[in-house]
This record gives C-alpha cells, structure tokens and sequence, in this order.
C-alpha cells in the first residue's frame, strides 16, 4: 500500500499542497487524491504514484486481498470461478466483478491498470499488466474526475472504424460502468448501412446508453431525402436521443441547414455534432433551429466562436489530453467569459492544431502515450506518426507545460 496521506473526510474537494511533494497543489475530489496538480496558478497532470487503494481497503488491497478474493475464487455463479467468461464478458463494475476468467482455478482480478491472477485458495501467484480494458476504464474516471458533461465512446477518434461489433459493444458498456449513472453516455452508432446502424441502435439500448452520437452514411454519399430517410429510420427504432454527426471531410457528405431542419422535427432528434468547420453554416442552423436543439462544435479551435453564435458546448479531441482545461474553457465560454476562454485557447491552441498533423487520432494517441495516459497501439490503416510529427508533438506538449 502507499503511504500517501488522506485528506480528513471533513475537507471537502479542493486543491490542497501536494502530499508527495512534488508540486505545490494536488487536487483532493473529497475521496481521493488526483492526477491534477498546479504549480504557481498552471494546471498540468502528474500520475499519482504507489498503489493509492485506500478507498478499496474494505474491498481488495495489494498483499491483503483476504476473504473478498478467496470468495470469488471458490464461489459458484456469476461471481465464482465456476462459469467460464471471455475477456468481453460479463458486466458490473470494475472493483464488484472478476475481469477475466482464466480457467476454473484462477482468475484477473484488475488493481487499475494491474492484474492480479490467484489460485483457488486466494493465494496470488503472478501479476500481469493489462492496458486494454484497465486503461480504458482509467481514461474514463479521468474525464469524469475533470467533470465533463458527457461521455461519447466510439466515436471516430473512439476508433470504432477499427473495432468489431462485439469490442465497440464493450467499449461503450464499459464506458457505461464507470459512468454509474452519474455522467450521461452517447453510444456511437454510425454507418452506411442503415439496417445495420438501427440493429447497433438497439444493441446500445440493451447496453444501457444514454443516447446515440450517429455519424452520417459514408461512401454511397446519400442526397438530402436519403439522410432524411436515414435518420427517420435510426429514430424509429429507439427511443434514445439522437446527436446527428456531420463531418463532410471524413464521409463526403455535409448536412445543410434545411436538412437538419427537417430532421429536428423528428422527437427524438435533438442536436447535431457539426464538424463542417463551416462557421456561417453553424450561425445558419443557430438562426433557423430552435434554441432547444443542440448544436455541438466538432472543432476544438472554433469552440469559443460557435458557442458565441448560439452553440451549446463540443464534442471534444483535445479532452483526451487536458480534460480539465477543456472543461473550463467550454464553462467559461457559455457563461460569456470569452475573454477567460481565450487566455486557456491560446495556451493549447497549438495543441489543438497538432492533434491533427496526421491522420486522427494518430497525434492525439501518441501525445497521450508521452503523457503518460495510455500505451500507442495502432491497427491498419493507421499507423503511428511520424519522426517529425512525433517531435512536432514532443516540442508542443512541452510549450503547453504538459511535459
């Protein structure tokens, strides 16, 4: 166990001096300390180190799993060694429920990032490290510790051209896990395949999203009635909200104005993602729409832009690095800070460009990987950056302070 200090449970959320020293503030979120740290007024992330369970003491701790793990081991059902699960099985949340089943003997049990593997006795015999399901999960409670709005797995920086049905299923199940109810899910549910986009709708539902993110057909490039026609189709087969994606630079097709007017009047239809980076498009749809329908910026850069004209927030890249500061910068904006706003987009306003010198989200993953946040893995057709492009990121991430 670490020894790093609890901040009594009488203070409440704040910013307190760093108990393991190395910057002036730490942020404590009233149970635990963070990965947010400050020094002279600059926020930045720093992994907090050890194994910081103390908050699981009751539940598992390294070197004393006890009672819990010998219970689950040699327990029968759901939560015993005597069902077999693959590694996308199963459900509940990350510290209630076994990971993986590696036979009826043993089992993963998963200390953040960290796999225990235990015998039926509840002796730990190997540990392994996992960066799949361990790490996303740990990149979900980071965005919500920084307290964004909403949460969208698979997206297109989500990756989920990439990934088959089953691993998109559990991306967005596992993203529901750790949301618990306590921060909204927008499942992707895109394609050009309408038939195939309404059966994911369903499947999503099942899962329990709390609304759809659905990118526009791509390649057959359908005219206005075919999105029409489309969306009705996605609408009519669940009754989850539905954020209308338009980014006519990755699927050649852009969804004017008229159309999305047409489309809002469907119910269950309230928004639209707009990645055109079209800003007189987006003051048109804020001019023709009703002001309940939400417009979402697709652009980091054009957030403060967008929201002046009548936009209701962004469905961000640059949060996967610096959620917090994003955050802020959104809050401030929509409160009419646009002053506020600019002084933090100026700082990662560079960061913000660079994420996309190469092929999304290939410089943002590889900006995550020097942060700290995750390991890089690619699959064909991506590819990692660049040499040059690797110290472009390098170079920008340190001028942010980031490094």
């Amino acid at each position: 166990m670490s020894d790093l200090p609890s901040v009594p449970p009488t203070h409440p959320a704040n910013w307190y001096p760093d108990p393991m020293g190395r910057h002036e503030y730490r942020y404590w979120d009233g149970t635990v300390w963070t990965d947010h740290v400050s020094n002279s007024g600059v926020q930045s992330t720093d992994a907090v180190q050890g194994s910081r369970l103390d908050r699981f003491d009751d539940l598992l701790t390294v070197g004393n799993e006890g009672a819990r793990v010998t219970d689950q081991v040699s327990g029968t059902g759901w939560r015993g060694a005597g069902i077999e699960q693959t590694a996308f099985g199963g459900g509940g949340t990350l510290f209630t429920e076994p990971v993986l089943v590696v036979n009826q003997k043993a089992k993963l049990i998963e200390l953040r990032n960290q796999y225990s593997v235990f015998d039926k006795n509840g002796q730990r015999i190997a540990s392994v490290n996992e960066v799949g399901q361990g790490a996303l999960r740990k990149l979900v409670r980071r965005q919500i510790d920084a307290g964004i709005d909403f949460l969208v797995p698979c997206g297109t920086t989500g990756e989920s051209p990439t990934l088959t049905r089953a691993e998109h299923l559990r991306v967005c199940e596992i993203t529901v896990e750790e949301a618990a109810g306590k921060t909204p899910v927008l499942g992707g549910a895109g394609g050009y395949n309408t038939s195939e986009v309404v059966e994911l709708a369903k499947e999503l539902k099942q899962i329990g999203v709390d609304g759809l993110l659905s990118v526009t057909p791509y390649y057959n490039k359908p005219n206005p009635e075919g999105l029409y026609q489309h969306y009705k189709a996605v609408a009519a087969a669940t009754p989850l909200p539905i954020i209308v994606y338009s980014i006519q630079g990755r699927t050649g097709i852009n969804v004017d104005p008229s159309t999305l007017k047409r489309l809002a009047e469907i119910e269950t239809i309230v928004g639209v993602k707009e990645a055109s980076g079209n800003v007189s498009q987006m003051a048109t749809i804020a001019h023709l729409l009703p002001d309940n329908f939400v417009l979402l910026c697709g652009d980091d850069s054009i957030t403060i832009p967008v929201i002046s004209l009548g936009g209701h927030g962004v469905i961000s890249v640059i949060s996967n690095e610096i959620p917090v500061e994003m955050t802020k910068l959104t809050n401030l904006a929509m409160n009419g800070d646009y002053a506020g706003a600019r002084a933090i987009q100026r700082k990662y306003f560079d960061l913000m460009n660079t994420n996309f010198i190469e092929p999304n989200p290939a410089p943002c993953k590889a900006a995550m990987a020097m942060m700290g946040l995750l390991e890089e893995a690619y699959r064909l057709p991506m590819v990692p950056v660049s040499d040059a492009s690797r110290a472009k990121i390098q170079s920008v991430l340190k001028g942010c302070g980031l490094l």
